[in-house]
């Protein structure tokens, strides 16, 4: 049954913002909802033996639980949609003997793009610089990568500029001019921080979660617990590459799961509490199986709508 929140109609459009749910749409073949109604939507990526899943699931398949509570799905949709990438590359000194693998992993990466999908591409040291803006021309991409200075000897400060992106991300949304879009964010980066003065748990992470954004990071070392961790929280996954000929098949893993994810909300059945975390649990009912997806969420605070409290921080240009 549908759980219809007594908030009023001026609250609930902030609520579908912060849950990530705006009301479904009719070209979805999913249900349609009034605004009142508080949808949280959930994009889960099922895999089995580490490549995505063979179409077949429905609705039917699909567990959820908020707060080790069952819920009930309401919509389910399973297509594949373009995504809109930021590519967040690091420059920084640490980086440098890798710098002509990041050249090699920014092209490959573009060249495996499908044709509506759409990119940016921001370079990071202490501080981060939008090298280019977000086009869907893959030429004009590749082009800004030759901008790109060879010297890599700034500092890293990963932790402020990923801190940055999902406040700023959290403000603005996942975009989209016509049709259903997804938004991802791309990591190049040996996962290194040296210079941030936020921690990741107590800022970088609190901001993953609010953001809403799954996390991609391919990871130019062997082994990151903070960038594995950063994954596993926002539902993506860590791609080491150590050669450029691990890059193809990376890219083409994540351009295959974020395209292909299934779509599931819920109504919950008991009302959020305000600025509270609200973990999730989404399961598949086959064998063999894996699912991932964000962690969870935090529901809106009382007072939020309009309060100077909740200026977002912009990430440097």
């Amino acid at each position: 049954m549908l759980y219809r929140s007594p908030l009023s109609r001026s609250t609930m459009p902030l609520l579908a913002l912060f849950l990530g749910a705006a009301a479904p749409r009719a070209d979805t073949n999913t249900l349609s909802f009034p605004s009142e109604v508080a949808v949280v939507t959930v994009h889960a990526t099922v895999t089995k033996d580490g490549n995505p899943a063979p179409d077949g699931l429905s609705a039917a398949d699909f567990r959820i639980s908020e707060n080790d509570t069952p819920q009930e799905v309401a919509f389910f949709a399973h297509e594949e949609v373009p995504v809109t990438y930021t590519l967040l590359v690091d420059v920084s000194g640490s980086m440098r003997g890798r710098a002509r693998l990041v050249f090699e992993a920014l092209e490959t990466f573009i060249g495996t793009m499908r044709p509506a999908d759409r990119a940016s591409i921001v370079l990071f040291g202490t501080t981060a610089k939008v090298l280019q803006e977000e086009t869907g021309d893959r030429q004009t991409l590749l082009a800004a990568t030759d901008r790109i200075p060879e010297d890599f000897n700034d500092g890293t400060a990963l932790y402020e500029v990923l801190y940055g992106h999902f406040w700023d991300v959290q403000a603005r949304g996942c975009a989209a001019d016509t049709g259903p879009r997804r938004c991802a964010l791309v990591v190049f980066s040996d996962g290194k921080d040296e210079t941030s003065r936020r921690a990741f748990r107590a800022w970088v992470l609190d901001a993953a979660r609010r953001a809403d954004l799954a996390v991609y990071p391919v990871a130019m070392t062997r082994h990151s617990a903070f960038l594995e961790r950063l994954a596993r929280e926002t539902g993506g996954r860590v791609s080491y590459v150590d050669h450029g000929g691990e890059l193809a098949d990376a890219y083409r893993a994540i351009s295959a799961e974020v395209a292909s994810q299934y779509t599931i909300g819920y109504v919950p059945r008991a009302l959020p509490v305000p600025g509270a975390w609200h973990p999730l649990r989404v399961t598949v009912a086959r064998k063999g199986v894996t699912v991932r997806h964000r962690a969870g969420y935090f529901s809106p605070a009382l007072g939020a709508q309009g309060s100077s409290e909740t200026a977002v921080p912009k990430t440097g240009r």
